[in-house]
Formats: structure tokens, sequence, C-alpha cells
């Protein structure tokens, strides 16, 4: 899905006759811009950090 959505390049995928899927050239993967734009974003601590800010303009200030 990372290589069909554009957020790696590099790595080449082949189907197996029984079905399951082989990675190629994974030296070669590279992450794109779009990719880190998707990290950037959608990082845990982000998350996090974006919760706590929100709960601390819900608490009281004293």
């Amino acid at each position: 899905m990372l290589l069909d959505d554009g957020y790696i390049t590099g790595v080449s995928l082949e189907r197996t006759v029984n079905g399951p899927i082989v990675v190629n050239n994974i030296q070669n993967t590279e992450i794109t811009s779009k990719g880190l734009q998707y990290l950037e974003e959608n990082s845990m601590m982000k998350k996090v950090c974006k919760v706590l800010k929100e709960f601390r303009a819900w608490l009281p200030s004293i």
C-alpha cells in the first residue's frame, strides 16, 4: 500500500504462483516527500501533544 499510495519508491513487488508477494530491491527503497509529510502529520507524538494541549485548555486556570 505504501508503494501504491506513493509514500515510498525504489522497491518492486512480485506475486508468486502460490500467492505470496515477494519484495525485490528493498535496499533501494526511499521515502518520498509525500511519505515524509504523512509521517509528520500523523506521528504519535504529535497526536499526544495535541491531546495534552486540548486537555490543558479544559483545565480551569488557577
